[in-house]
């Protein structure tokens, strides 16, 4: 039986999304043939501070310090790569370190599967002193590397968002053959997906009307709800009916509510919390109202729904915005104004709706199955009996940590074993 750890980290629902959906899609092709245990990294393996910081100081951050957090975002992503053993990052990914190899030695995977570069650095960390006989792979979520990847380079493989972003996961520090260009790997059912005419019917949707969905996911920054009402006062008088999608934020929903009784609108809007057919809605939309995380973004790439996105962004979530938009399949808005310019725009003019449909094809990937189809293929690991029953994980963090400073030293003497090299090639 083949075994696989999948290690994910509550940061937003994006990692955990997917973590479930390889747990769903190894099952669905290896049935009891695959054991698969999924495990929160921090939660499970670090400590409050950390899972906090993670994910609700991070949706504070994007909340209320949104030009500082993406500030912080631009300088990390500047950071000399060589420096990867004195990123930010470390911090949190030691803290796990101790627990997460007893995991990984007691459960005994044959491969680690990872949906957070959190997952990644330890993974790397860990292997600079201790043996761990999985098949390690890492997959980056959104259309750019967020800081701290270049911290990863120690797994076997990286799993490339799209084959545009390959020079820039080699100048990190990876490996051509580390490589894996599948794409982002969310849910399949995105890829099998009902038509629009049977999706609306089974919502209790009008057939004909112009659909928009207005993702926020729950509201995790500043705007959403001034957006809606934005949308709302645009369509007033328009033959077009709304759905919101507010997630498990149940003060998003009430909001809503409140504002649909207002506007005296119940028969256009469909109000709706958490879901888990988040494919049907998207099936009976033509058109997203967004913001732009990666796996949203990949879900209504296979979808087929354009996305028209606020540019009030996290800063991935802006270059995710920056990619789609040169793929032709995006377009965004910075007010109320814009969003009813370009939301009539595209109601009046079937053509340019249709093109940026066209422009989602060739960015259509089945990720998810050419990852789970590799993670099955992978050698089963053999594990170290008498090593394991030797260990004091007590000592783990520290010959880690002497095992990374070592690792630092050697990886800046070769950054300046190879500057002359490189100055003298410029000169030539």
């Amino acid at each position: 039986m083949k075994k696989v750890l999948i290690l994910s980290v509550t940061a937003g629902n994006g990692h955990n999304a997917c973590a479930y959906a390889m747990q769903a899609k190894l099952k669905e092709l290896a049935g009891d043939e695959v054991d698969v245990k999924v495990v929160d990294l921090l939660k499970t393996c670090s400590n409050r501070l950390y899972c906090w910081l993670a994910d609700e100081g991070y949706n504070l951050s994007l909340e209320f310090l949104l030009p500082l957090y993406n500030a912080f975002f631009r300088h990390f992503q500047r950071a000399n790569p060589k420096r990867r053993y004195r990123a930010a990052s470390q911090g949190a990914a030691l803290s796990t370190i101790e627990e997460l190899y007893r995991i990984i030695n007691e459960y005994r995977p044959d491969v680690i599967y990872g949906t957070h570069f959190y997952a990644g650095i330890a993974l790397t960390d860990l292997r600079l002193a201790y043996s761990v006989p999985a098949t390690t792979a890492v997959a980056a979520l959104d259309y750019v590397y967020s800081p701290f990847w270049q911290s990863n380079v120690g797994v076997d493989r990286f799993v490339v968002p799209h084959a545009d972003l390959r020079e820039e996961a080699l100048r990190l520090g990876f490996s051509e053959t580390q490589l894996l260009p599948y794409g982002i790997p969310v849910n399949a059912k995105f890829n099998r997906l009902p038509t629009k005419e049977d999706a609306r019917e089974r919502l209790g949707l009008d057939p004909d009307l112009f659909t928009v969905i207005v993702l926020f996911g729950g509201g995790q920054w500043s705007g959403s709800h001034r957006i809606f009402k934005g949308l709302l006062r645009a369509v007033r008088n328009q033959p077009v009916q709304i759905i919101k999608i507010n997630g498990k934020d149940r003060r998003s929903y009430a909001k809503t509510e409140r504002l649909v009784r207002k506007h005296r609108t119940e028969n256009r809007i469909v109000n709706v919390g958490f879901t888990d057919q988040m494919e049907l809605y998207m099936a009976a939309s033509d058109l997203a109202v967004t913001k732009y995380g990666g796996t949203s973004v990949t879900e209504m790439i296979n979808a087929g729904l354009p996305g028209l996105v606020t540019e009030h962004l996290a800063q991935q979530e802006r270059a995710n915005l920056v990619f789609m938009k040169g793929k032709g399949a995006a377009r965004s808005f910075r007010n109320e104004k814009e969003l009813k310019r370009e939301l009539f725009d595209l109601m009046n003019r079937p053509e340019a709706l249709n093109a940026m449909r066209e422009a989602l094809v060739p960015l259509r990937t089945d990720a998810i199955g050419e990852l789970a189809e590799f993670i099955l293929n992978c050698p089963n690991a053999v594990y170290d009996d008498a090593s394991i029953a030797a260990l004091d994980y007590r000592k783990v963090r520290a010959v880690v940590k002497r095992a990374m400073k070592q690792a630092h030293r050697e990886s800046m003497r070769n950054a300046r074993i190879a500057e002359p090299s490189a100055k003298t090639e410029v000169q030539a």
